[in-house]
């Protein structure tokens, strides 16, 4: 893997602001994201993984610009793409482009596949002709595993995974070098899902493609990634690569997360460990550490002081106070 950074994520926030606090209080917001950092390397898969309400489809969006950040910076090829407007940002979208969990909602059920595939070549004047965008339209149909003769067809004939290859074909109908995948097969069959996950394989292979895979199936985000981000509350708990990951994990949540696994991490897979509670409300994150209400090694420590994301082996970070400088284990 080329260890190329391509795209940096520094100190991100996220805050949604909540209309009508009750009794004349002051402002409330959901704590999407916290200090999020990460970078993403030319040409390998970034799995984000975590519970539902931990972030991942806001830091996807946050990434691309479809939300604003409330603080810090988003970096690709070196430019923050924060401050683009206009032009610009519509350029740097040609390069990062985004496959959606739910193919139907989006595509419009009044477009034919073909011209939905077509549309963002269209709007951005990638061809001079209409035999040109025409052709390149059944070359993509064709890159998916679609027939081309279903162009004139319209989404409700298609089967979910059908529609989904349509999603992946319109997203690279830009041919971008970054695709951001929100929960890209949740809502296929487990052998839909498979075929799905070994088509982003081979168009990785075949075009150089680069992904942010985000899921909150462990065992999806374990076959297709090359490292994996753990984020729970908004935070990022641990970054490893995929195989340290599953041999040699050392925040509490990522343990819980892969005991929960349906397939065995080592020959000996400890019991599944089952969290107490429900994960916090992000309009009101606990204090400290933001799993230490469900930590089953929480320390009076964890209450009260954040621990920060720290470096404890080439490429593996992590944020807990059992492995920090002062308490290291």
């Amino acid at each position: 893997m080329n260890m190329d950074s391509m795209l940096q994520v520094r100190n991100l926030k996220k805050y949604f602001p909540i209309k009508g606090s009750l009794f004349g209080a002051g402002p409330s917001y959901v704590h999407a994201l916290e200090n999020v950092d990460l970078d993403l390397y030319k040409g390998e898969t970034l799995g984000v993984v975590g519970e539902s309400g931990s972030g991942k489809s806001t830091l996807g969006r946050t990434i691309i610009q479809l939300e604003q950040p409330t603080a810090g910076k988003v970096l690709f090829e070196g430019k923050d793409v924060s401050a683009l407007k206009g032009e610009e940002l519509k350029r740097f979208r040609t390069n990062i482009q985004m496959v959606f969990q739910d193919p139907y909602a989006s595509l419009n059920p009044r477009l034919s596949v073909g011209y939905a595939i077509a549309e963002p070549m269209i709007a951005h004047k990638r061809f001079a002709s209409k035999a040109e965008t025409k052709e390149a339209t059944e070359e993509l149909m064709k890159k998916v595993g679609l027939q081309p003769s279903m162009a004139s067809q319209y989404p409700h004939n298609f089967s979910g995974g059908q529609r989904q290859r349509i999603g992946i074909a319109r997203a690279l109908s830009l041919n971008p070098k970054v695709l951001i995948c929100d929960e890209a097969v949740s809502a296929l069959d487990v052998s839909v899902q498979s075929q799905i996950l070994n088509l982003f394989n081979a168009l990785k292979r075949e075009l150089g493609l680069t992904y942010i895979f985000i899921a909150h199936d462990l065992s999806v985000v374990r076959y297709i990634s090359d490292r994996i981000l753990v984020l729970y509350l908004g935070t990022v708990m641990e970054i490893a690569p995929k195989s340290r990951l599953f041999e040699k994990h050392y925040h509490p949540y990522t343990e819980s997360l892969i005991s929960a696994s349906p397939e065995p991490s080592t020959a000996k897979r400890k019991g599944r460990i089952i969290l107490s509670g429900e994960i916090p409300s992000p309009i009101n994150p606990p204090k400290g550490c933001k799993f230490h209400t469900r930590c089953f090694k929480c320390m009076e420590r964890c209450k009260v002081e954040e621990p920060g994301l720290r470096e404890i082996e080439t490429g593996h970070f992590v944020r807990c106070h059992l492995y920090d400088e002062k308490g290291r284990n």
